[in-house]
């Protein structure tokens, strides 16, 4: 039910958008599987997510209900290098329906699973970026400010600073003949600091209401932070309403498990659809939201 988004309708700053996102992308539930990613893409999702493990000296999307992360309990993981690949062409080609849209892709780098051993699992997601993302990747910083129509036909690059802190300190040579891979050099934004706060479902819900508004000019809103929200990982709770996280808080990835198949993912779904994108302007969403009420 989504199309490519218009940019000759809306070219506002990142911030003013609510984005169709995914959260573990590439899980079915209990494998990790390449057609998955296909899938949700098709669904016209344009936030990726996949948390990366060092297996076997590479770098492997998998899946953990450990909470100390040092074991994997997806039935199988991918190499990082096939899901990128995977994401790289079909987010750009049918059967996804908005290949133009702005395409982000955070990366969650655990280096606690047993395997990694040492800081080199930087090295190798960066040689997995380089081989698979940099052509699409986008030049420089985005911001809330950044204007969307920048991002057309562009991958963005997010790394969750609070699990990978200090991903910036190890650019790695092997030589002067070789080249110098270094992760800093093609991420776009980070997660979890000052300019994309992330959040867990939960521990946003239970902090105050901050309602956006739409200005005088029916445009603009006062939302002024780029956020997300994403779910507990360690307990399999279903979706949430997607329309507290926006009618509230004015969040913009609302960043759902589509391996669970609820009706909250259902609704979610169709805000998106009904609004014939999957980057809904708040001007458009609030408006739909309220209009809806009576369907959360």
């Amino acid at each position: 039910g989504v199309s490519s988004f218009n940019v000759a309708n809306s070219n506002l700053p990142l911030r003013e958008y609510c984005i169709k996102s995914s959260y573990n992308t590439a899980y079915s539930g209990s494998f990790m599987n390449l057609d998955t990613i296909k899938y949700v893409l098709s669904r016209g999702c344009r936030f990726i997510d996949f948390e990366v493990y060092m297996v076997d000296g590479s770098p492997c999307v998998g899946f953990t209900t450990d909470t100390t992360y040092t074991n994997i309990t997806s039935k199988n993981h991918l190499l990082l290098n096939d899901a990128l690949k995977q994401v790289s062409y079909y987010g750009f080609a049918s059967p996804t329906p908005n290949m133009t849209d702005p395409l982000f892709v955070q990366l969650r780098i655990q280096t606690h699973y047993p395997d990694t051993g040492n800081t080199d699992i930087y090295k190798y997601v960066a040689m997995a970026v380089a081989n698979t993302l940099q052509s699409k990747l986008y030049n420089g910083q985005v911001t809330g400010d950044t204007l969307i129509g920048n991002l057309i036909g562009k991958i963005i690059l997010i790394i969750d600073k609070n699990i990978a802190p200090d991903y910036k300190n190890y650019p790695h040579c092997d030589s002067n003949t070789n080249p110098c891979y270094n992760l800093a050099k093609y991420v776009n934004m980070e997660s979890g600091g000052d300019v994309l706060r992330s959040y867990l479902y939960g521990n946003l819900l239970d902090q105050l209401t901050i309602p956006p508004y739409i200005h005088d000019d029916g445009i603009n809103s006062n939302v002024k932070q780029l956020k997300m929200s994403v779910p507990e990982q360690f307990y399999n709770s279903g979706n949430p309403t997607y329309s507290d996280f926006i009618f509230n808080y004015g969040v913009q990835f609302i960043a759902e498990r589509f391996y669970i198949k609820d009706t909250k993912l259902s609704l979610y779904e169709k805000f998106f659809s009904d609004n014939l994108s999957a980057i809904v302007p708040f001007n458009v969403g609030l408006p739909y939201i309220t209009k809806n009420v009576n369907n959360y």
